[in-house]
This record gives C-alpha cells, structure tokens and sequence, in this order.
C-alpha cells in the first residue's frame, strides 16, 4: 500500500429504521394478492432471488390503500403531494434517531461541539425540511453551517462524505455530521410493469448518520479514517438507473437488462481508484459495496474476482434490511467496523467502499481503521 493524503477522522455511526418490519414473505403475499395471475410465477422468482429476509417501511397504511393495477396509471395510487406529506412527517425524526445515536457512541462530541450538517436525502422534497427540523431534534446552535446533497439516489451518502471531508480538511477545528435519510416505500408504485415488481422487492426505509472532525482533534481513537475519494461517470450508460418526479411519486428506471452490464464499469473505475493511489486489491481488507441488490453483489463479486467472504458484509445488510438506498452504505461500513472490532480490535485494516447512481454514476472511498490522523 503506498498512498499519501490527509486523513479525516470519521468518528461513529447511528444507523435506524421504521417501527413497521415487513417480511419479504409478507410482501411477497401482498404483491400476489394485487398482480395479475399470469405475473405470479414471475414475482416468485424475483423475490426468492432477492436474498432479502425483511424490510421496514415508514408507512404500513400506503401499502392498505395502494393496489397493484394494470392499467396504464392506477388512479388509486397517492399523488406525488400525498407523499412528500408522508415523507415531510416522518423522515426528520427517523434521521435524528440515526444522529442521536451515532452521537452517543463516541465520548468526544456533544451535539453543541457540531459545526456542520450535510444532510442527504432523495426521497422527499420539502423547505424547511429535515435538515432545519434537526436543529430542534439535537439541540444543534442556529449558527451550524448546512450543506444538502438531494437526489443522488444510493451513492448520496458517499458524496455527504466527500462533502464532510473537504469541510474538515478546510476547517481542521470542523465537526460535521453527515445524516442520510430515505423514505423509499412511500414511492411504491402500483403499475405491474417488469421494473415496478423488480423495485418492490428491493427497496426499504432507513437513516444512518456519522459524526466526522478536523485535524485540531487528536485525542481519542476514530472509529475509521477516510483517506481518499473517487468518482467517475459513464456517459455511455447514463440511462442505466434514472430517478424522476412523476405525478404519484418518484419513479425509478432501471434500464440495465441484467447486472452484469455493470461488470466493465466496476473493473474500470475500482482499477483505476487504485491504481491512483498505487495500491492493488490484494490491500483491501474490507469491502463495502453498496447492495443495490442480489445481483448487483454477485457481478461486483465475480467483477473483481473477490472470495465469497469478501461481501458478508453487504449481503448480510441486504439480507435484514433491503436497499434503502443512500443510508445503506454507512449500514454495511457500521457492519463491517462492528465485526472486525469484536475479532481483532488492535489490527490495521484497509476498507473500499463502491457505490452506483445515475448517470451512469460509481463513487469510491478509500478508508482505514486503526492508526491517528495523518
């Protein structure tokens, strides 16, 4: 390993979901219940391949009064307006859940110490939002500097990061939190379409938030340290994932006709974040790979060539939460710190996370645990 940047000191994370667990038997059942018959065997496939067990969802009743139609638009289905009421309800409270966690996991920072918030979100458009309710949930001082990161969709959180990073290498006396919420059941969409079946097995709600500072604070042992970011965009595949505001919610395209279409993409862009930083997989000890889905994990497994170990954690995150879209990144980071703390807590490890948006978008971050600010 030979690289040579400035440290950023990444603290905690406060991970939280919704009260409401769903099964994905449960919502395979639902999904069955509101399809026609002829799209069952399909839906079976898709759900017993998602290697998700459970999901939760802010919104129990969306899913009672929403069926599934056949029509071209289903007329039942909550306007876009209905759910941003939904999402203005309910994301700020389940973000400072998250924020309130990660700020009790670490004796360092009181919520009075923070000097930034970057709030990420692509599920809810509403001023003044989440990010202006956190002031009241945390007790944060009216000074604290704001930065919002909107409709990235699941590599947001890495760019909060990016985000947080430059403010704490600028300001070494900075304390940013970064908070990350999505509501992404409340964009269940009705029509029956391959995408629309695809996306309901999926997707999930949650938060998740990390406390980060500058160089001034030397005290005390980081959770991780961020060293390094990167980001490329594939124009060549820019309809790959897309990610519109539509009459009843936001709609999602995924015009990959299968996950390997990633496969060039991902060796591409992970050679070249490496290679950047004259490092070679065989340095990487952990990986955190965003899990967009079973098969999204699978092609970046066989992609990079990694063991069947080597994204435990990612599937393990999939396996009990879903993709809840930007937050599940600092879920399966948590994971992953959590597990190589309880084996070894005094071992140097080197960690890559890798995520996908539109564009087509992959972002990277290159981190270690264990060691002091550089």
């Amino acid at each position: 390993m030979s690289y040579k940047t400035e440290s950023t000191a990444l603290w905690s994370i406060g991970t939280a979901v919704p009260a409401f667990h769903l099964s994905q038997q449960d919502a395979l059942a639902f999904v069955l219940s509101h399809v026609p018959a002829d799209m069952a065997r399909r839906l079976k496939f898709l759900y017993r391949r998602s290697q998700i067990d459970s999901r939760y969802s802010c919104s129990p009743n969306l899913y009672d009064t929403m069926q599934f139609d056949a029509s071209e638009a289903a007329s039942s289905a909550p306007s876009t307006a209905e759910r941003m009421q939904a999402y203005e309800a309910q994301a700020a409270e389940l973000a400072a859940t998250a924020a309130k966690r990660a700020l009790a996991q670490q004796p360092h920072f009181i919520a009075a110490d923070i000097t930034h918030l970057v709030f990420v979100t692509c599920t809810g458009f509403v001023a003044p939002g989440p990010d202006v309710l956190l002031f009241e949930h945390l007790g944060l001082r009216p000074e604290v500097r704001r930065v919002q990161v909107g409709f990235m969709g699941c590599h947001g959180t890495m760019n909060g990061l990016h985000t947080a990073t430059a403010i704490c290498r600028s300001e070494p006396q900075a304390v940013v939190l970064v908070a990350s919420v999505e509501l992404c059941t409340i964009h269940f969409q009705p029509t029956p379409t391959e995408e629309n079946l695809v996306i309901s097995s999926l997707f999930s709600d949650g938060a998740a938030a990390a406390l980060l500072s500058g160089r001034g604070y030397t005290a005390g042992q980081p959770r991780c340290h961020l060293d390094a970011f990167g980001s490329r965009v594939y124009p060549e595949a820019r309809h790959a994932i897309a990610w519109r505001v539509g009459n009843q919610g936001f709609d999602m395209g995924l015009a990959l006709s299968n996950a390997r279409d990633l496969r060039p993409f991902i060796t591409d862009f992970v050679g070249r974040l490496l290679s950047s930083y004259k490092m070679h997989q065989e340095d990487i000890d952990l990986w955190a790979i965003h899990p967009g889905g079973r098969a999204v994990l699978d092609t970046s497994e066989r992609a990079l060539g990694l063991a069947p170990s080597a994204l435990s954690g990612s599937r393990a995150v999939l396996r009990h939460y879903g993709n809840m879209s930007s937050p599940t990144l600092l879920f399966v980071m948590d994971h992953l710190l959590e597990k190589a703390g309880a084996e070894d807590a005094t071992r140097a490890l080197q960690g890559l996370s890798l995520g996908f948006g539109p564009g087509l978008t992959l972002e990277g971050i290159l981190w270690h645990r264990g060691g002091g600010h550089d």
